[in-house]
Order: C-alpha cells, then structure tokens, then sequence
C-alpha cells in the first residue's frame, strides 16, 4: 500500500496492488498458467475550474489478467501468455524465454499491449511496452540473490533492481532494492512476506 499524498522518495503507483498467479502441470513439461494483478487507489476529482477546486473522492483502479502456456525441457524453458487489460480496454501478449542450470537462472521477457481497445471512460488506451532480463544464482539452498533490467519502451528508459529472496521456516521472502534511474527517480527498497 502507498498513500496518494506520498510525493517523497520511491514513489510509486498510490494504493493497494495485489497479484494471483496460479498453475496447472498437464506433465512434466508443459503446464498452463493465469495470473491476475490488481491496483485500486482513491483519487480526487477536480471541478474542472481553473481555480483548483478539489471535488469528491472517487475509487480508480487497474485490472490485468492473463492465461496460457509455459514449456520447459531442461535447460530451456518458454512461455507465452495472452493479456486482457480490463482497465484500459486493451489486450496483449506476453512472452519470456529462458536457461537455467545448477542454481543459475536467465530470463528474457517481454510484454505488448496492443491498443486496439478503449478505456471504459472512452479514453485511448494505454498502451504496455515493457522488456525485462533477469538473472539469479542461488547462495544457498534456501537463498538467492537476483538483478533485473527492466526496459519501459514507451518513456524509453530503464530501470534496474537487486533482490534478496527465499525461503525459511515456510514463509517466502524478498528483499530488494530498486536502483535510482536516469529519469530522476531515487532507489526503493522493498520488503515482502
């Protein structure tokens, strides 16, 4: 959760975000796989006059889901999704590809949104764009140590991060930092459970 106000360091998308994702092993390598990734945050409508008046709060919010496929015959591994974006109207894919091997993992991946949709309100889509490569090593059996360089294709600039996750006493855990970027943006670190 972050509160709407909050313009300080690591500032992100106002609200609650929460995912789901689930799947299914049809066999050994094929399974199929959905996810669903929601945001909801209270904004305040403006009276449309110059003079700033702030209206009533209204509750806005994202909505993407996604179903498909993924394959692995080891070391390789695929996967391919199609994307509905409930929010802005819109669908998409998403694809990634993969090599792992004895506690190393790489992950090329790639999201597209295609915009041949509208936003409930009548808005143009939003159009997605987003590449990511990850890569991870384990340190230990239970913990491992990630660094991902994500690609915005839209603003045109990348964002990279560092993550600390694993596993113990049965509770999953991560801790990462989001390195500062060009675009002005200082680090974040988060911190899930």
């Amino acid at each position: 959760y972050e509160g709407g106000g909050y313009a300080g360091p690591g500032a992100g998308s106002p609200g609650t975000t929460a995912s789901v994702v689930a799947s299914y092993a049809l066999s050994p390598q094929f399974r199929v796989k959905a996810s669903v990734q929601g945001n909801l945050a209270e904004r305040t409508l403006s009276d449309g006059v110059v003079s700033g008046n702030q209206g009533p709060a209204e509750t806005a919010g994202t909505l993407v889901a996604a179903v498909g496929a993924a394959y692995v015959n080891a070391p390789w591994k695929a996967e391919a999704l199609l994307r509905r974006n409930f929010s802005a109207g819109v669908f998409g894919v998403q694809v990634a590809g993969g090599y792992s091997v004895k506690g190393f993992d790489v992950t090329v991946s790639h999201a597209q949104d295609f915009g041949f949709g509208q936003s409930a309100a009548g808005q143009s889509a939003a159009v997605q764009s987003l590449s990511t490569l990850s890569a991870s090593v384990l340190l230990s059996p239970e913990v491992k140590f990630g660094l991902s360089v994500n690609r915005d294709w839209n603003t045109g600039r990348p964002l990279a991060g560092l993550t600390l996750s694993g596993s113990r006493a049965g509770v999953n855990y991560l801790v990462g930092y989001d390195l500062p970027s060009e675009g002005g943006s200082l680090g974040r670190a988060r911190l899930s459970a």
